[in-house]
């Protein structure tokens, strides 16, 4: 899928700020059968509750339920997600002699009231992952459903609202970021380059 490229004042952002937000990322179409698809696996039980790596479920940390995406089965609309993504991964490994090799990613619904704490995704010592990608698949959000991206800044705190076609690109180790407690059904698909 071609994608529009990041434009210098984004690079620009992501380098100096630590992020970038980018609306309207995919085809309104392909973002409805991702929210759909979201949906649909939350529905039939085919996600779980999300955990943390050697700790497990730990419920006073995140409350949201996953499931992984596997590029190799994934659905048409997956497929435009993944690859968009790895336009970007090529983009930023170009612009920042970067050398990301892969993606993962999982679907994520939160409930009313679910959160996930402040933390960073790429813990000192853990290299895998450099770069974050929030992409929302939410319609008609607006700041009294909650559920905000907060990002801890050096230049202070920065609340991106979960609007549907938006995607969020951070720095996995810098960047601590929590998600606050939505007043309603919260959808994502979240990756790491």
């Amino acid at each position: 899928m071609l994608i529009t490229p990041l434009s210098e004042d984004e690079l620009t952002s992501l380098a100096k700020a630590g992020y970038l937000v980018r609306p309207a990322f995919l085809p309104a179409d392909t973002v409805q059968h991702l929210r759909a698809e979201c949906l649909n696996q939350y529905t039939q039980g085919q996600m779980r509750a999300a955990g943390l790596a050697l700790s497990g479920i730990q419920t006073d940390i995140r409350r949201d339920h996953i499931t992984w995406l596997d590029e190799g089965y994934a659905s048409p609309a997956q497929q435009a997600y993944f690859s968009a993504m790895h336009a970007l991964r090529t983009q930023l490994n170009e612009a920042f002699y970067l050398s990301m090799a892969s993606l993962e990613a999982h679907f994520a619904v939160y409930n009313v009231g679910d959160f996930y704490q402040a933390h960073v995704d790429a813990p000192q010592g853990r290299s895998q992952r450099v770069i974050s990608a929030s992409f929302y698949l939410n319609e008609a959000w607006s700041a009294i459903d909650g559920g905000a991206l907060r990002l801890h800044l050096p230049s202070g705190v920065h609340d991106v609202l979960p609007r549907g076609n938006t995607l969020v690109l951070f720095r996995s180790d810098h960047v601590l970021h929590e998600v606050m407690p939505a007043q309603r059904q919260r959808l994502s698909l979240t990756g790491w380059l």
